[in-house]
């Protein structure tokens, strides 16, 4: 079956915009295939596009939102309905920071996902964001703070965690609405799973990659981005012809003006005015008056200058009635491709969105800017500080036209800077995206790789299902046995999200150093271990169940490298010798040579017959850490997880731990095993 990408894309234009320029270029693969989710308000500007090869679904909600009171409306019933039906059968995901429900339906369907934005966040949260967090999410906060010192002790910084950084820099305005924490439990079904916020997300799954289509022309890079927020360029270098008849009035309209121009004013005769979001009825911040300061010194600048104008017309009507029956101003009444139009254009006025203000630097031609809201204000900055430009209130939007058109084109000093801008911007970075797209989503394909040459354990029990765990590099498929779901779940949590060897392993350095995992199950130990310290490590797993040795192998030869780890099939003990193991398919990893402890101790008064059925028992060596083990070799770390028999295997290790640097240890305390074990460890390791 093809590759199936479900985009959720929800906002105003410029936010839609990105998403479908990426999967555009994954859509041309032809083995491929697209869902689109958007809002009913873009339905014309995106069926101009000619999508026709995509999938969409088009829901009720409006393109942009009034207030932050008003946040909810986001996750209606009926935009979190088509997103889960949508992406059900998707390969992948990919959305923007208005679309959030991706962030937890790729949880619950278990799929990669990216995140796909026009415009990179400015500036910092409110001050109060972090108290508010902390108050809310105090394990969340303490772990953003100590991932946050590692960063500060490595050079360079590697970001393999998520920090305060991440966070404050590109995930607060999305995150940190509250709303979200909850949508995870309306979209699970029959038994709703509580919803564990910024902390079971991002412990529990990799954090996704952003794809910011920005050029660092205009937008460079911060230095204190990780790794996986990747700035792009601007997707507008491949954009669709949305132009349609308005289109090519317009442009037929600039024509007819160059023409009757003198031939030495080349560089087009016309204004174009494009408000963007900020003349949309649901973005509310085009006021009536500040519709007529601007049309109004529109009106005046073209009169100073004998100059034609073009106006994208906005969703109140205040454009067509402002310029109804003047020759002089041409009014788009519909959707279209503003490049063209720009390049026919000798000044551009527009609100300061990121794709506006990069299709101007793309057409090369100065900009007047009208903020209005949010990271408008951050552009309208960036195109003065480049001095292409000026930033401009309403009422002087007149003066700013005629300042900007002060000069001849194409000898003025900022046609010149324009020109230099146009030719330092990024190129074809929409293929770019839909390729780091591709490459996101097929890192965490894992292939069936259990057959290899020294995979002599080919019990059926060792196949396996692909499980997405979280070790703050982009993740990891990691294979679990297929029986066993709670005990899966139980070991992730212990290692991955409780993170309970976590102290012991931080403390390792890098390079050539030797773990040995005794208990080593399928191998989540060593995977934690290969993710921290590195591909420097190397390992040996002693694990007497031949029903999970083969996915041992797997996990260890896909994070650990072929030549740098070693499988003993045995079980360790006080003396060599021969015992029995009792091996549990429903619980692999708790398969144990007390079998009567277990089933006694463990689980008196559980309901657990149906975990212990099944048992097979299967004849074993027994041999000493001691007997098995290189007595030359220092170890770095020794961790012992062997479900009861921890004091044998300790007291068949003395050498072993004269040269252990750590010592890690699970105690099934029964009958009060864990004062024996610390009282022979000490005395073996001479404290």
């Amino acid at each position: 079956m093809s590759e199936l990408l479900c985009c959720l894309a929800f906002g105003t234009r410029g936010d839609v915009e990105p998403v479908l320029h990426v999967a555009r270029h994954w859509r041309a693969d032809s083995s491929k295939r697209v869902k689109f989710v958007t809002h009913e308000a873009h339905r014309a500007w995106v069926e101009a596009k000619h999508l026709e090869k995509f999938q969409f679904r088009w829901v009720s909600t409006p393109a942009c939102l009034p207030s932050s009171s008003d946040a909810s409306r986001l996750w209606s019933d009926e935009q979190g309905a088509a997103c889960l039906q949508a992406a059900r059968r998707a390969t992948a995901l990919a959305f923007n920071l208005f679309a959030l429900e991706g962030v937890h339906l790729a949880d619950v369907l278990n799929l990669r996902c990216a995140v796909v934005q026009g415009y990179a966040v400015p500036g910092s949260p409110p001050g109060g964001w972090r108290r508010d967090l902390e108050r809310r999410e105090p394990a969340l906060c303490r772990r953003l703070a100590r991932n946050e010192e590692r960063e500060r002790q490595v050079d360079p910084p590697e970001s393999r965690r998520l920090t305060f950084a991440d966070v404050e820099h590109w995930l607060w305005p999305a995150l940190l609405t509250g709303r979200w924490l909850s949508y995870r439990a309306t979209v699970e079904g029959g038994e709703p799973k509580r919803a564990h916020g910024l902390e079971h997300f991002f412990r529990r799954r990799p954090a996704p990659r952003v794809l910011y289509g920005v050029d660092e022309a205009l937008f460079p890079r911060p230095g204190y981005w990780p790794p996986r927020a990747v700035v792009l360029g601007s997707f507008l270098h491949v954009g669709f012809d949305s132009g349609g008849g308005a289109a090519r009035a317009a442009e037929a309209f600039l024509d007819a003006a160059a023409e009757r121009a003198s031939k030495e004013e080349s560089g087009g005769r016309g204004v174009f005015v494009a408000l963007g979001a900020a003349g949309t009825k649901a973005a509310g911040c085009l006021t009536r008056e500040a519709a007529d300061a601007i049309y109004g010194g529109l009106r005046d600048a073209l009169a100073a200058t004998g100059r034609v104008g073009v106006v994208q017309a906005d969703e109140f009507g205040y454009a067509s009635e402002a310029f109804r029956g003047d020759p002089k101003v041409f009014v788009i009444e519909g959707p279209a491709d503003h490049g063209p139009i720009m390049r026919r254009c000798a000044c551009v006025v527009h609100h300061g969105g990121a794709g506006t203000t990069h299709a101007a630097a793309l057409a090369a031609r100065p900009q007047v800017v009208v903020p209005f809201f949010f990271d408008q204000f951050q552009w309208a900055e960036t195109v003065e500080y480049k001095e292409v430009g000026f930033r401009a209130e309403p009422e002087g939007v007149g003066a700013a036209i005629v300042k900007a058109l002060g000069h001849p084109y194409p000898s003025s000093p900022c046609y010149s800077r324009c020109s230099s801008l146009e030719g330092s911007l990024a190129k074809r970075s929409a293929f770019r995206g839909a390729e780091l797209l591709k490459a996101s989503f097929a890192e965490g394909n894992v292939t069936d790789d259990s057959s290899d040459d020294d995979d002599d354990d080919g019990d059926d029990e060792t196949r396996a299902e692909a499980v997405y765990l979280d070790d703050g590099r982009g993740g990891l498929g990691v294979r679990l046995p297929r029986a066993s779901p709670s005990e899966n779940a139980l070991l992730e949590n212990e290692i991955f999200r409780d993170a309970c060897y976590d102290d012991a392993i931080w403390g390792i350095k890098t390079g050539d150093r030797l773990v040995v995992d005794v208990g080593a199950h399928c191998g989540l130990f060593a995977v934690r271990c290969a993710s921290i310290i590195g591909r420097g490590a190397r390992f040996v797993c002693v694990e007497p169940n031949a029903a999970t040795r083969g996915l041992l192998r797997v996990n260890l030869r896909r994070f650990c490298g072929s030549r740098a780890y070693t499988v003993l099939p045995f079980a360790a003990g006080a003396d060599d010798g021969d015992a029995t193991l009792t091996a549990y398919p429903r619980m692999p990893g708790n398969s144990t040579l007390r079998p009567r402890e277990k089933r006694d101790e463990h689980f008196r008064g559980l309901p657990a017959d149906h975990l212990f059925a099944g048992a097979v028992e299967r004849p074993v060596k027994v041999r000493r850490l001691d007997t098995i083990l290189d007595e030359r070799e220092a170890i770095a770390l020794l961790k012992i997880d062997v479900e009861g028999q921890e004091r044998d295997v300790l007291a068949g290790a003395e050498a072993t731990l004269g040269r252990t640097e750590r010592v890690v240890v699970e105690v099934h305390d029964i009958d009060g095993r864990l004062g024996e074990c610390t009282e022979l460890l000490l005395s073996l390791i001479h404290i």
